[in-house]
This record gives C-alpha cells, structure tokens and sequence, in this order.
C-alpha cells in the first residue's frame, strides 16, 4: 500500500510539473517598444510640435542639486553635502584606491638604480704598549671612613 502511495504522488507531481511549463497553443510574444537610443536623443519636438534639433536634456549631465527649483531645498542639500562625514570618508577612499591603482602600477614599469660606495681606511699608528698597569685612582669623596 505504501508503495502505491507514493507511485501515484510521484506520478501526480511529474504531471503538475509538466503543465506548468506549457503554454498553450494560441501564444503571441507581447510587442514591445524600444527607442533606439536611451541617452542624448534629439528632442523630436518641441511644444509647438517642430523638431529644434537641440538635444534633450539628460539627468546624469545636470547639477543635480540645481534641479530642485527651491533655493531653501539646494542650500539645505549643499549644506548636508559639505558636514556629511560619511561622504568625505568614501571620497577620501576613492581616492587612497586611485593613488594605490598608480602605486600598483609603477612597479610594472622598468626601474633604474645604482650605488656609489666610497671606502677610506686610515691606519692608526701602533700606540706603544703599556709595561705596568696603574691602579686607578679614587676620589677622596668616595673612600671609606
């Protein structure tokens, strides 16, 4: 019995399976529109309806802060922009990585070394040996009583 159970649930989700990935006869791809060209496209009119030839104006080329038409709403941004200490850090870091990226690849380059070395010996003269060795002599401030 336990058997046919599970031959019949094995047979019931083979079968869900399978007709979850039909689609039917009667499939048409949707048509979808997309324009030529996503970034600097010529205005194609302006509000009287004739083509100016200018380009519009793209988002990512503008001062975005200039954007806002609000002078209180720029100044407060501008404002946020210079105390933000978490944006001065990312910069500080972007620009640790550009200085490293030039460090990395300067040791690629060919290098030019040399060394100079200059030696001088001077001999001193023999110094003529002592015969008999002086006892050393002690100040009067640290003999004993």
């Amino acid at each position: 019995m336990n058997k046919k159970l599970l031959k019949t649930l094995a047979t019931a989700t083979l079968l869900l399976a399978t007709a979850g990935c039909a689609v039917g006869p009667n499939y048409k791809r949707p048509l979808v529109e997309v324009p030529t060209n996503f970034r600097a496209e010529p205005a194609s009119s302006s509000a009287s309806g004739a083509n100016t030839g200018e380009t519009a104006a793209i988002l990512g080329d503008e001062q975005w802060v200039e954007i806002f038409e609000d002078a209180s709403l720029q100044q407060f941004v501008r404002k946020a922009l210079r105390n933000n200490l978490d944006l001065r850090t990312a910069a500080q870091r972007v620009l640790e990585a550009q200085a490293q990226v030039g460090i990395t690849r300067s040791q690629q380059l060919p290098s030019v070394n040399g060394a100079r070395v200059i030696r001088h010996c001077r001999f001193l003269p023999r110094w003529p040996a002592r015969t008999a060795m002086a006892a050393p002599r002690i100040p009067s401030s640290m003999e004993g009583d």
